[in-house]
């Protein structure tokens, strides 16, 4: 069941993915990389590290608003990205008197943990819900508690309230949480050439076999800040069965 797991998302993915590599869809302009320049400037904000289930520590990032707080909203990012690139949105949030913690998945940022990678269908779960139960422990019963995800972190949002009830949310908000396309976008990006992941062929039939190898590659812009911002580009099919488990 499980390789038959492993070969259905291979299909899945080569499907909205490009299968060999290409130039990035993202389109990043000098602004973009003028605030990119000063969130890697910024000086040391608050990190703090939580254990998961299985005693990897996991990292948050935390933005105290100088005022009584509103509650306390718990942010997950999106794919390959890390807690630091939204520090903006956290400032503002921090701003109209909300404390953010803002957590890096499993394999990103200051979290620990292979990059690209999950142990099983059910890590990535039993992380979140340590993490709510972290900041549920530090803010107490008194606190509204707002879930927060942009693009990957609203399904990830998703998937873990529904499977943990006793996560006791005030209010879930999703942003950029994707797209459902049609045939002739599919065409548009091929005529362009322009892509947002792609899987190398080869990886992707052993990595069948052995999840330690990682075939899907997020095409990020070439430029030296992403690089050295620490986002992760290389991704095993395990990092996507808690989704795959979740439609079983």
């Amino acid at each position: 069941m499980q390789l038959l797991n492993r070969i259905l998302i291979l299909i899945v993915l080569i499907l909205f993915t490009g299968c060999a590599k290409r130039v990035s869809i993202l389109d990043i302009s000098d602004e973009d990389i003028k605030n990119i320049n000063k969130l890697i400037e910024r000086p040391g904000e608050e990190v703090r590290f939580f254990p998961s289930y299985d005693n990897v520590p996991l990292a948050c990032t935390v933005i105290h608003p100088d005022k009584p707080s509103k509650g306390a909203i718990l942010f997950i990012h999106g794919l390959g990205a890390r807690s630091n690139l939204y520090l903006t949105l956290a400032d503002e949030f921090a701003a109209n008197g909300y404390i953010i913690y803002l957590l890096d998945i499993r394999g990103h940022g200051y979290s620990h943990g292979v990059k690209g990678h999950m142990p099983s269908s059910d890590t990535m779960g039993k992380d979140i819900h340590h993490f709510f139960e972290y900041v549920f422990s530090v803010e107490g019963n008194n606190q509204k508690f707002i879930a927060m995800g942009h693009s990957l972190g609203s399904y990830i949002w998703i998937n873990t309230l529904s499977s943990y009830k006793d996560m006791d949310v005030d209010a879930l908000v999703l942003i950029s949480g994707g797209t459902v396309n049609n045939l002739n976008t599919f065409k548009t990006i091929k005529e362009n050439s322009r892509y947002f992941s792609h899987i190398n062929k080869a990886k992707a039939f052993f990595s069948i076999f052995n999840h330690n190898i990682k075939p899907i590659h997020i095409i990020f812009p070439d430029i030296p800040q992403l690089k050295q911002s620490g986002f992760v580009q290389d991704y095993g099919f395990s990092f996507f069965s808690m989704f795959l488990e979740s439609e079983n």
